[in-house]
């Protein structure tokens, strides 16, 4: 995603400009369609049965689940990275008003109504495809 920050000056008004998302970008139903990984040597991306279907809906703070992946999930935010200045989705089992930490998080890319969810401590790229519904 740092190579999407190159040769690009953000105009005051611009939240478009650079690859830079907002938290409304991941709001919506999402369709589980693939994931990615890497076993330590290469780069895998499976595709994910649609059925039975693996769903997750961002709505106000909260998530409605189908199927296994995140089937736990209550709870979500949309957090600023201090470090790097990038948006990223904390999920939660409990309400994070509680001050639970959460129980993962992904940096994001929203591009043609596919969200790709990046797992934030995986070096070699581990993500989930989702499209919307």
């Amino acid at each position: 995603m740092g190579a999407a920050f190159w040769g690009c000056e953000r105009e005051i008004a611009d939240d478009v400009c650079c690859g830079i998302f907002t938290a409304d970008e991941v709001s919506g139903k999402w369709l589980l369609y693939e994931r990615g990984y890497s076993p330590g040597v290469g780069y895998i991306v499976e595709e994910v049965p649609s059925s039975p279907p693996q769903t997750i809906e961002f709505d106000g703070g909260r998530v409605e689940t189908t199927g296994e992946v995140f089937k736990d999930i209550k709870f979500y935010k949309v957090l600023t990275d201090t470090t790097t200045n990038t948006l990223y989705v904390a999920l939660y089992k409990q309400n994070p008003s509680m001050q639970q930490p959460p129980e993962s998080t992904y940096t994001f890319e929203v591009s043609n109504s596919i969200l790709k969810l990046y797992f934030r401590w995986c070096y070699e790229g581990c993500h989930f495809g989702l499209k919307r519904i």
